[in-house]
């Protein structure tokens, strides 16, 4: 990638905290980093060299491309607190569900830069195992954040404003929900003063066994034998708590629905 590149970070969040240093590392030129909070820009900021702004009025029109890497509902304020003209700029959101129109009333060049990954600030993560999906308005743009993202990553995909929505919702479920069912797992035996750890050798065969082999050809457990007997006794352990317990029947159902036929 060209020194010549310039990007300018909105937001320095998690995504931005490993998006950003990355760019800078394989030679992008990194003018400026906004955040609300000026210690977070601040953090970024040194660490790639740009100037740190905590007010998008402030917001120059030095750089080549413009990454937006905010909670979707910002984007359009921010659009209209940016100040700087950026018409002839490349401007593209790092969001999963938002799509790309939106940013047309800053620019005819906008698109999208997402990578399929969860992020967290001061976590390890290696960028070039990272899916990224983009998409540009026009040839030259999506052109321009394609080869942007292949300096991050070799898994680069088009992808459209809907397809990039499936696969957020798609890592949703895999990602989010399942952390959320590790989460009661863990809650759950702590209650009973018992050890999570045991389950970590489950956890990961069932994360092997999702790599290698059709997670729908690999369903077990007492809601595909239908044996209500155990079921019933889970569902009383559940007793006091009526939210887990709804997870549990919502989840028992959709096994039972989905091999119906199977039966």
């Amino acid at each position: 990638m060209p020194k010549s590149i310039k990007v300018t970070s909105i937001g320095a969040g998690n995504f931005a905290s490993h998006i950003i240093p990355g760019l800078y590392k394989v030679g992008c030129d990194i003018r400026q980093v906004f955040s609300r909070r000026m210690d977070n820009a601040l953090s970024l900021g040194l660490k790639v060299k740009a100037q740190a702004v905590n007010d998008l009025s402030l917001i120059d029109d030095s750089a080549d491309i413009y990454l937006i890497m905010s909670a979707d509902d910002a984007i359009g304020d921010i659009l209209d607190l940016i100040g700087a003209d950026l018409s002839d700029k490349i401007i593209a959101h790092s969001s999963g569900s938002m799509g790309t129109k939106i940013l047309s009333k800053k620019t005819k060049k906008y698109g999208s830069f997402y990578a399929l990954q969860s992020f967290r600030k001061g976590s390890e993560l290696d960028l070039s195992q990272v899916p990224f999906m983009v998409n540009g308005a026009d040839k030259d743009t999506l052109n321009t954040l394609r080869i942007l993202a292949r300096q991050l990553s070799p898994q680069v995909l088009v992808a459209t404003d809907e397809e990039r929505l499936y696969y957020h919702l798609a890592a949703v479920y895999i990602n989010n929900f399942t952390n959320h069912l590790a989460c009661i797992s863990n809650t759950l035996l702590k209650e009973q003063g018992l050890d999570y750890d045991v389950l970590l050798p489950i956890i990961e065969k069932t994360s092997e066994k999702l790599k290698s082999i059709s997670p729908c050809d690999n369903q077990t457990g007492p809601a595909i034998r239908h044996d209500n007997r155990v079921i019933l006794k889970h569902l009383a352990l559940l007793d006091n708590n009526e939210t887990w317990k709804e997870v549990y029947q919502s989840l028992s159902k959709s096994i039972q629905k989905t091999y119906e036929n199977d039966q």
